[in-house]
């Protein structure tokens, strides 16, 4: 089944999506759709609801609303690897853009870390949200990553399954390409906050069998470059760049 184009206009909808389905799109889609895009009835959009996979659908214009009649699957839903970043939340516009580059790069669990140096423990979740679904209608993802809500980091080690290695973003350590997952296609990165983590919280880390040190290069770096570079460099060991199959020149 063919990918869908990235140059059609796609749209994440709350609803199972199914071929013959007439979809009320909302009042924030059709103002998108009809006053920025200004597309008619008639224009092809892409669909996707983060279960059944992509669909086409035709655009149908109406004065105050619009629906999209289904027409044919494009995309199917494939099982993706698990790929979860844990971060400290940092300034919002480089929040909204680690989140934004972290869904274009294939994260499919977001989960906010609550560190004694976290700037702020006050997470607009709703907004996080937001922006991932925005994201994935820009990339041609059709999932959406789980968003969830912010967390204390000693809770979460506390609770973390000890058969799943943690990749410590640290300023020393082993390079990351030299530690291979403990289950192929998943994984979890663990990013500092602004000021690197509390001396107790940096033993601690370090004497958990499950956490594994990883250097990200020879420079210190801002939290959202860090994830970033860890999850390009996980995607290219253990993800799905490896066994993507070459789309170029697609339409």
């Amino acid at each position: 089944m063919p990918e869908f184009p990235s140059s059609r206009t796609r749209l994440y909808v709350d609803q199972p999506l199914a071929v013959g389905e007439v979809i009320a799109l909302t009042e924030a889609q059709f103002h998108q759709l009809k006053t920025v895009q200004r597309l008619a009835t008639g224009a092809i959009l892409g669909l996707f609801d983060g279960v059944n996979g992509g669909f086409l659908a035709e655009l149908r214009l109406e004065k105050k609303s619009a629906v999209a009649v289904v027409t044919s699957q494009s995309q199917i839903l494939e099982p993706l690897g698990e790929l979860t970043l844990l971060f400290a939340p940092i300034k919002s516009a480089r929040f909204d853009f680690l989140v934004e580059k972290a869904t274009e790069l294939g994260v499919t669990r977001l989960r906010p870390v609550l560190t004694d140096r976290t700037q702020g423990d006050r997470v607009n979740v709703r907004r996080l949200r937001e922006t991932v679904r925005e994201a994935a209608e820009q990339c041609g993802r059709v999932e959406l990553p789980r968003v969830d809500e912010p967390e204390k980091l000693v809770r979460i080690l506390e609770g973390w399954n000890q058969a799943d290695a943690l990749y410590l973003c640290a300023e020393a350590g082993a390079a990351l390409p030299l530690h291979r997952a403990s289950k192929p296609g998943r994984g979890a990165v663990l990013i500092g906050p602004e000021g690197g983590f509390s001396p107790v919280e940096f033993a601690r880390l370090r004497s958990l069998p499950f956490v594994v040190p990883v250097s990200l290069g020879p420079r210190i770096l801002r939290a959202e470059t860090a994830a970033i570079a860890a999850l390009a460099c996980w995607q290219a060991i253990e993800g799905d760049w490896q066994s993507r199959p070459d789309t170029q020149g697609e339409a």
